[in-house]
């Protein structure tokens, strides 16, 4: 009679275990999932509001207006257009009339060479977290700062 390899039904077991908490885990989530779905899409329904001074996650997907005093910097990024198209994402660093800091995401470009010319201005949009930020591996190791707004 053959035996059965330890060390591989050992691995698969623990794999196993672990599918199965992930999954508790989700629904264990759900109903904390249902309930900010249901805020963004309420926020999303809001008419525009001044942006706020102190940003928090309840207002996430609210439409804001802002007005953009001066650019203080221009980041790049991996980004998509509105159509899918893959793309440099450009993100204007922007300093209010009062000091408040805030980025602006303008837009995705297919021209790794463009560099915007835009110095500020009135902006409207739908407020949310930064494109980019930490990878996986940062967030799992507990390394990640908080998103940026």
């Amino acid at each position: 009679m053959k035996r059965l390899p330890v060390l591989p039904t050992l691995i698969v077991l623990i794999a196993v275990a672990a599918m199965v908490a992930l999954g508790l885990w989700q629904l264990q989530r759900r109903a904390e999932k249902a309930v900010l779905i249901a805020r963004a899409t309420a926020n999303l329904d809001r008419p525009a509001q001044p942006l706020p001074r102190r940003i928090t996650d309840d207002l996430l997907f609210a439409r804001v207006t802002a007005e953009c005093a001066r650019v203080a910097d221009w980041t790049m990024g991996a980004g998509r257009t509105t159509e899918g198209a893959p793309g440099y994402r450009h993100i204007a660093a922007c300093v209010s009339p009062t000091g408040q800091r805030f980025r602006v995401d303008m837009g995705v470009a297919s021209d790794p060479g463009l560099r915007p010319v835009w110095a500020g201005g009135a902006v409207a949009g739908t407020l949310s977290h930064a494109p980019g930020g930490p990878t996986l591996l940062d967030r799992l190791r507990g390394h990640a700062p908080r998103p940026r707004r």
